[in-house]
């Protein structure tokens, strides 16, 4: 009996490990596709930058530390008030991009929803 259970728990804990191995991997392929994208990326959790990539961090000459002490009112600026804790669908807005050094960049921000590791997360994709 007691050789059972052990073998019991040895065969549960392995399976653990190989799903915690392969939620790794998975996190690590996904990021890297975000990190070689052309696009500037910006992903929010409550409001707050919590991921951007090489291009957007390039393009505004921030680190992505910076970006995520930043408001999103810091980065983009539009004629028109986006409010995005009320936007519910994908949507495109027209946006100015302030970087670090004061230059300003048109861009086409598009905005949508979707679940990142258990968390409701809104992307920003910038197209210049």
């Amino acid at each position: 009996m007691v050789t059972f259970i052990t073998y019991q728990s040895l065969t549960i804990e392995n399976k653990r490990q190989l799903a915690e191995k392969q939620l790794h991997e998975s996190k690590e392929k996904y990021r890297s596709l975000l990190e070689s994208s052309t696009e500037g990326l910006i992903l929010l959790h409550n409001s707050s930058i919590f991921y951007s990539n090489n291009f957007i961090q390039s393009l505004l000459h921030y680190s992505g530390e910076e970006l995520q002490q930043l408001s999103l009112s810091q980065i983009f600026s539009s004629k028109e008030e986006i409010d995005f804790t009320q936007i519910t669908t994908e949507k495109k807005f027209k946006v100015l991009l302030n970087d670090k050094e004061g230059k300003i960049t048109e861009a086409i921000l598009q905005f949508f929803r979707f679940v990142f590791l258990k968390r409701k997360v809104f992307c920003l994709l910038s197209a210049i």
